[in-house]
């Protein structure tokens, strides 16, 4: 039988389906609730979608949110894998139902212009991704190599192509890489969580929700860092590799179960993991003089002899002295750069090598899935099918140049190259309402998932309760940044107040119309236009 359009995407992608030796899909047996065999034939896109949640731009949000606010958010990074995991579900439900991806419904249903401005941030979303992992690993090549960033970017580089090469196309070989890519980096997090275990206590009480005005920056970033907008549109291509047969409404529902089932597991691993980088630098660099009492944000407590390395403190500053277990520190900021030596100075030296590793598996990993994330773009928008060696090149070249420009520019500023990833972190925050609205309206319609398969009215509410708080989040977050801004720049109140005011408006009013307009054109354009075909969900060309 021919293959659908979905698929023929996921062989144009070099993501080559799983064989089945021949052998007819009997699919689950009837009355079980969990069939193992079933389970671990659908099982392996939730493992690659979730690399986002541990990527180095979340290790940024994690070791901060640990050591400037404690255990006390653990509850938003709880709701922020919930949040994912919603997200997650609907993106394969609507690949696995209409036998398309993401950005293939996104083109059918949108104009080009507007189809070429999504793409267009989307494929920006990837390159941001790209630019913070590469600077990750060369933050973990200099630890391990002792090598400058600019050359450790270029090795972070050579490395991912590599990857890229070694695994091929088919997914078998794409699936194990990744395997021993997140039991590298899980291995690594918990060594070092284990080497000072917090108090278990602590950690259970940071379930409680809570968040102070000094926390609400953190909690922001938290978020930013675990939501990815390209990462929605992966997702939606993966499973598209899983399910046989006829696509019948057994068959649908059986793909989406299982697959709903692998994203819960593989993200509850990350849920974990990501606590443990938590907790591990809550418990040696978190202390409460600098969460409450230093400056406007709550800050770490570092070495002094560290601080002064990394640029952050110097013996004429007028930083809070502070205290964490029995010695004496300084109240400043900590970020991937100096992540490594704060650990070696608490724990042992060893620590920032442990660190270092998990540190580049976590990085290599986000890059491979970042060009996937970019074919996949390519071809559902533009129909385009490059050839994976060319994608990579591409994409390599277009997040190197960045990437080298901040290493070399800014080698030895540790503070500067920190505060970029987090700039980063808030930018995939902004761009990922113009993800989750198509998603969100798509799995709505009727007309796209049929009545059978569209969201119900409660999910549906949730949804848009989600993208709502995500956009007022937002907001603050740019009031935010601008306001710092108006305290460099302006010189009285009048002016600090036109020039905050201002530029607020612009961005604001530009933002809520884009929104507005893209969700229009997708609703206009779901009432009557169906994407679901009657298809067939067949593996292999």
């Amino acid at each position: 039988m021919k293959q659908n359009a979905g698929e023929e995407s996921v062989a144009a992608g070099r993501l080559v389906p799983k064989e089945e030796d021949g052998e007819e899909d009997e699919g689950e047996p009837e009355g079980a609730w969990i069939d193992w065999r079933t389970l671990v034939k659908y099982s392996g896109p939730g493992l690659l979608m979730s690399i986002a949640f541990l990527d180095a731009g979340n290790l940024e949000a994690d070791l901060q949110q640990g050591a400037c606010t404690g255990f006390s958010l653990i509850w938003l990074l709880f709701m922020a894998h919930a949040v994912g995991f919603l997200l997650q579900s609907l993106s394969c439900r609507l690949g696995n139902t209409t036998g398309r991806h993401l950005a293939q419904a996104c083109s059918e249903h949108l104009p080009k212009p507007a189809g070429l401005g999504l793409y267009c941030l989307m494929e920006l979303s990837v390159v941001c991704v790209d630019v913070q992992q590469m600077l990750g690993g060369a933050v973990a090549f200099r630890i391990l190599l002792g090598v400058p960033l600019w050359m450790g970017a270029t090795l972070t580089s050579l490395a991912s192509l590599l990857l890229l090469s070694l695994s091929g196309s088919e997914m078998e070989r794409i699936e194990g890489l990744f395997l021993i890519l997140v039991g590298t980096m899980t291995a690594c997090f918990l060594i070092n969580f284990v080497a000072d275990v917090p108090p278990m206590d602590a950690v259970t009480d940071g379930m409680i929700p809570q968040v102070g005005p000094r926390s609400i920056d953190a909690a922001i970033a938290t978020l930013g860092a675990v939501v990815m907008p390209h990462n929605v549109y992966l997702h939606s291509a993966l499973v598209l590799t899983r399910g046989s047969g006829a696509r019948t409404p057994k068959k649908i529902r059986e793909a989406n179960k299982y697959c709903m089932l692998d994203a819960a597991f593989s993200l509850t691993l990350c849920f974990l993991v990501n606590v443990a980088v938590v907790a591990s630098f809550a418990q040696n660099f978190y202390s409460t003089e600098c969460a409450f009492e230093a400056g406007e944000q709550p800050a770490a407590c570092v070495d002094r002899a560290l601080a002064r390395e990394l640029g952050s403190f110097d013996d004429d500053d007028d930083n809070m002295l502070c205290s964490i277990k029995g010695e004496l520190g300084v109240c400043t900021d900590i970020g991937l750069h100096g992540a490594g030596d704060a650990l070696s100075s608490s724990i042992g030296n060893s620590a920032k090598y442990v660190w270092a590793i998990g540190l580049l598996a976590a990085t290599q990993s986000s890059v491979v899935t970042g060009t996937y994330s970019g074919q996949f773009l390519v071809d559902g928008f533009f129909n385009v099918n490059l050839p994976m060696l060319q994608r990579t090149l591409f994409t390599r070249i277009v997040s190197m140049i960045p990437a080298a420009f901040i290493a070399h520019t800014y080698a030895g500023e540790a503070i500067i190259e920190d505060a970029i990833d987090q700039w980063i972190n808030m930018f995939q925050s902004i761009l990922v309402p113009f993800a989750l609205l198509p998603l969100l309206i798509l799995t709505d319609s009727r007309a796209v998932m049929g009545p059978r398969y569209a969201n119900g009215s409660s999910l549906s509410l949730i949804c848009w309760i989600v993208i709502l708080s995500i956009f007022c989040a937002n907001i603050y977050m740019v009031w935010q940044t601008f306001k710092e801004w108006s305290e460099y720049l302006g010189d009285g109140l009048q002016t600090q107040s036109l020039r905050l005011v201002a530029p607020c408006l612009i961005f604001g009013t530009v933002y809520i119309v884009a929104l507005l307009t893209l969700a229009r054109m997708l609703t206009v354009s779901t009432r009557s236009t169906p994407t679901m075909k009657k298809t067939t969900l067949k593996r292999g060309s």
